[in-house]
């Protein structure tokens, strides 16, 4: 393995120096692309969550931990999957990597949500893939509900039938009185420090992903892929953008939606790039815990295959002609970005305000 990344990092080096003109616009735009919509969208996120660990909202120590009688979940499970359903990726790592530092889950426990609560945020999937890309907000619903739905069958799905089979430690920390000021500053600075690490792989990707599609390298491993695509009955030209999304979602649902595929079967591959996130966004993830490749692998494609297969079946019985969501200033309709965009910030504060309350709601069950 290390003589295969040495090797790896020594063609990088080599194509840096050949391509460094398409690396050099590559990293433009990853720098652009997390400055004006990742960090916006995901810092105040860090910064709420980082003081509901510090002020000890989010406390499921061992002694307050058990497991539903129903499904077998940690009882950090559902307010993880609610604020991350809001939020966007990579928030699922590092919720879980807080959980796991505090002793609110196990190891194992931590890898399953890092991988099943990495979701795609309401915001990404209406504007930015369903909007700006398949060039309608009617094609998020459907996305939006084999991503969601998805996730939470996998979520019960693999607590269920596979329960994990080691306990958080007992060496759990006690909470002691916080600093409010304090635990803010803190928070500020793990969410930039958070952030930095984010931008840093979303930068790392797209230069990788320009050199590979300038040597030639994508076209190569989209060759075969073409070939099973048209066996599949599936238009080989979604190919190439599968491919590339494979690496980063974004630029492969862009891909994907640019094609002349049926929008049924762009849709559909969109919402398999959108649930799997790519290894741009494993790469994320692993900048907040070190968890089990193989494991978060195989549970972001099976959360892929499952989102893209009720996006598939869902949509015939779907009305798919709404108003756009968000709709350019240049005609004059400012009001609807306006509105959409309070829409946006009212789920993800009612978000928000939902977890607060089940977690006090369960706290207070175990203090009585």
């Amino acid at each position: 393995m290390k003589r295969f990344l040495s090797v790896f990092f020594i063609l990088l080096c080599v194509f840096l120096v050949i391509y460094s003109k398409e690396a050099m616009l590559a990293a433009k735009t990853g720098f652009v692309l997390w400055r004006d919509a990742v960090l916006p969208a995901l810092f105040p996120f860090f910064v709420g969550s980082g003081m509901l660990f510090k002020t000890g909202l989010f406390d499921f120590k061992q002694k307050r931990r058990g497991k539903s009688k129903r499904f077998f979940l940690p009882k950090a499970a559902i307010p993880v999957f609610l604020i991350c359903s809001v939020s966007g990726t990579p928030s699922g790592a590092r919720m879980s990597s807080l959980l796991l530092k505090n002793n609110s889950l196990s190891p194992e426990e931590a890898y399953r949500l890092t991988a099943i609560c990495n979701l795609a945020s309401p915001m990404f999937i209406t504007g930015s893939v369903s909007f700006a890309m398949l060039g309608s907000a009617a094609f998020g619903l459907p996305i939006a509900i084999g991503h969601y739905a998805g996730a939470l069958i996998l979520l019960l799905a693999s607590f269920f039938i596979f329960p994990p089979r080691a306990e958080p430690g007992s060496n759990a920390i006690q909470n002691a009185e916080t600093n409010m000021w304090k635990a803010f500053t803190e928070s500020l600075y793990d969410g930039m420090l958070g952030m930095i690490r984010i931008g840093a792989a979303i930068i790392f990707f797209m230069v990788l992903i320009r050199l590979a599609d300038a040597a030639g390298i994508l076209d190569k491993i989209a060759e075969p892929l073409a070939v099973l695509f048209k066996a599949a009955g599936i238009d080989p030209d979604l190919s190439f953008g599968f491919v590339t999304g494979l690496f980063e979602m974004t630029q492969g649902c862009a891909i994907v939606s640019a094609t002349g595929a049926s929008i049924r079967m762009r849709v559909t591959i969109c919402s398999f790039l959108t649930a799997f996130g790519g290894f741009c966004v494993l790469a994320q993830s692993k900048t907040f815990l070190d968890f089990k490749t193989p494991v978060y692998v195989a549970l972001k494609l099976l959360h892929a295959f499952i989102a893209s297969v009720i996006t598939y079946f869902v949509m015939p019985f779907l009305p798919l002609r709404y108003e756009q969501a968000f709709v350019p200033f240049q005609q004059g309709q400012w009001q609807y970005n306006a509105v959409s965009a309070l829409l946006i910030l009212a789920s993800a504060a009612l978000g928000f305000s939902a977890v607060s309350i089940y977690c006090v709601v369960l706290k207070r069950k175990r203090t009585i």
